[in-house]
Order: structure tokens, then C-alpha cells, then sequence
């Protein structure tokens, strides 16, 4: 069992920037992450989401599979293990929430370490999160 640290920053806000550092086991999945990251920013987990590469020009995408989906490209992120993907510090990936407001989030594996089983906490943090619904990055940079 390896012990996980990410920092995770909204893109597009800056002052201040709006981050936090949270610690997960790695045998958590991507849909378990996905509501740590909810927890940590104060969102009320009302709307879809995705993990990828690359945001939204991944061509492989870890999310809740609908009827829509490529099963080659999309990876159902309730059975999809964060252990299998994140192998080795300084990898980074895109969180996407509210796909109308599209919250882009800015993710990296600060370091693994061999702690044993953890329980997911938050470690640090800068900057209040913005409301949902809120209309996205122009909403709040006006």
C-alpha cells in the first residue's frame, strides 16, 4: 500500500490562486477521488466530472460511463484505480468539473511514499473556492 500526494489548482484563477494538497491511499478509484476532490474544494458533487491527461483532448478519460461513450477511450472511474495510473512522482493530469461552467483543475503527484494505509485528508489549501452554478471563470474574473 503507497500513500499518494496531490496538489490540485482551479486553472484560470490567480489571485489568489485556489489550491489544495490533499494525501489519498493509491488502492482508492478515480470516482473515490473524484469526491475527495469535492470535499476538499467545498463542491456540492451536482455535476458531472472526468479525469484525463489532457483535459478535454485526452484520448482516454476516466469518468462514469454513459450510453454515449467510446468504450476504447472511456474508463468507468468507479472501478479504475488511482494505483494504475499514477506510478511515479511529477505526473500530472486534468480534473474537469461542471462540464457547462467548466472548472478545470490542474492536477500533480507530489511524491508516493510506503506510509501504509491512510486515510484521505487535506493537507493545505489557498483561496475560497467559487460557488457552483456560478457561470465558470468569466462569472468571477469580471
Amino acid at each position: 500500500m503507497q500513500t499518494l500526494q496531490f496538489k490540485i489548482q482551479i486553472q484560470d484563477i490567480q489571485k489568489p490562486p485556489v489550491w489544495r494538497r490533499v494525501l489519498v491511499p493509491d488502492d482508492i478509484t478515480f470516482d473515490e477521488f473524484h469526491q475527495i476532490i469535492q470535499t476538499a474544494f467545498g463542491w456540492e458533487d451536482c455535476h458531472l466530472y472526468q479525469f484525463s491527461k489532457n483535459g478535454w483532448s485526452s484520448e482516454l478519460i476516466y469518468k462514469i460511463p454513459d450510453e454515449y461513450d467510446d468504450d476504447e477511450t472511456t474508463q468507468d472511474s468507479r472501478i479504475t484505480f488511482l494505483s494504475e495510473v499514477f506510478t511515479i512522482a511529477k505526473q500530472t493530469f486534468a480534473y474537469i468539473y461542471d462540464f457547462g461552467d467548466n472548472w478545470k483543475h490542474y492536477i500533480i503527484l507530489e511524491e508516493i511514499s510506503d506510509t501504509g494505509k491512510t486515510i484521505p485528508m487535506c493537507l493545505a489549501g489557498k483561496g475560497a473556492c467559487p460557488p457552483e452554478d456560478c457561470g465558470g471563470i468569466p462569472a468571477i474574473i469580471t
